[in-house]
């Protein structure tokens, strides 16, 4: 079975390359660029896991994570974020993984080897 992959980024770059990355690895990928879309899609879709970028307009990915997790799902949960800085505890407490952009393709494999 094909898992399906929720990807949650407003940058249309970095959402295209990032998707590429995901087909190329067999996901099934839905892409989409704001907070609202990425929660709409967890509500009617049926997702693996999903890579949320913090930054995210309307509503952030953090909130994303949070309400994810509010509603009990389990998903496996990459934070990608353009702050350099460390992620915050809720951060690390609900999500799987955090990566900075930009970050390597490699980076971003191992997070989805691990993780996915």
């Amino acid at each position: 079975m094909t898992k399906r992959i929720l990807l949650a980024e407003d940058g249309k770059e970095t959402q295209a390359v990032v998707r590429q990355i995901l087909v190329g690895e067999g996901f099934d990928v839905k892409a989409v660029g704001t907070g609202t879309d990425a929660v709409n899609a967890l509500a009617h879709g049926t997702f693996h896991a999903a890579i949320l970028d913090l930054g995210l307009p309307d509503v952030s990915g953090l909130d994303v994570l949070k309400r994810l997790r509010a509603e009990g799902s389990k998903i496996p949960v990459i934070v990608i974020s353009g702050r350099d800085d460390h992620p915050s505890p809720t951060i690390k407490e609900n999500a799987q993984g955090y990566l900075t952009k930009p970050f390597t393709l490699e980076a971003l494999r191992v997070q989805i080897e691990r993780w996915i």
